[in-house]
């Protein structure tokens, strides 16, 4: 069984602390939590990769770091998330030879070349839009994720404006797994919005 599916969340750092927002996540189910940091110095990125590990381990939930393979390499984390101008995964696989590797892609062609150099699994998108990442490029949408997920043969995760009103319709295109950031850092309750978003995927999966 892959170790991406379900519910995938990303701390963002912007609205709070990353270690706390990790704590709920995983309180409410969540399968993954990517430890995005964009901006932080390594010790403060060392300290709280080593803190939401654990908690990972503790909830048997995968951990991913987002874009710092000196940093994965230093906790030892069993995955590491790049961007399409991060460091290219043969580099990655050679610092991190036991880590899975997942790849950002924007569209079909990306996801393909991703898959084809050792993608563990690739993320798409954006699906919806989203105010996290303005910037994202263009809308995949459901009908493009749909068609993603039919033509690689590694887990698809989608990523970009889903939230509690659209996770069910993310969950029956075949992705592997739906990745949330505002929808849980920046809920009122993030445990309990946790718990319906695992929720409402399952139960689209059933």
């Amino acid at each position: 069984m892959t170790p991406i599916e379900g519910l995938y969340a990303i701390t963002d750092p912007t609205v709070g602390d990353p270690v706390e927002q990790a704590r709920a996540a995983l309180a409410g189910g969540a399968k993954i939590v990517q430890y995005r940091h964009k901006s932080a110095k390594f010790n403060v990125l060392y300290r709280n990769a080593l803190m939401i590990k654990e908690l990972c381990a503790r909830h048997h939930a995968l951990f991913v770091i987002n874009d710092r393979p000196g940093i994965a390499w230093a906790v030892e984390s069993p995955a590491i998330h790049l961007g399409q101008e991060d460091m290219p995964i043969e580099l990655a696989r050679r610092l991190l030879p036991n880590a899975l590797v997942g790849i950002s892609c924007d569209n079909l062609d990306e996801a393909l070349a991703a898959s084809e150099r050792g993608a563990d699994y690739v993320a798409i998108g954006p699906i919806f839009g989203t105010a996290t990442k303005p910037d994202a490029g263009p809308l995949v949408g459901l009908e493009g994720l749909r068609q993603i997920v039919s033509r690689i043969d590694k887990p698809v995760v989608a990523i970009g404006g889903i939230h509690l009103g659209n996770i069910a319709e993310v969950a029956r295109t075949g992705a592997a797994a739906a990745a949330v950031v505002s929808a849980v850092c920046q809920a009122t309750d993030p445990v309990q919005a946790t718990i319906d978003l695992v929720r409402a995927w399952n139960d689209a999966r059933s």
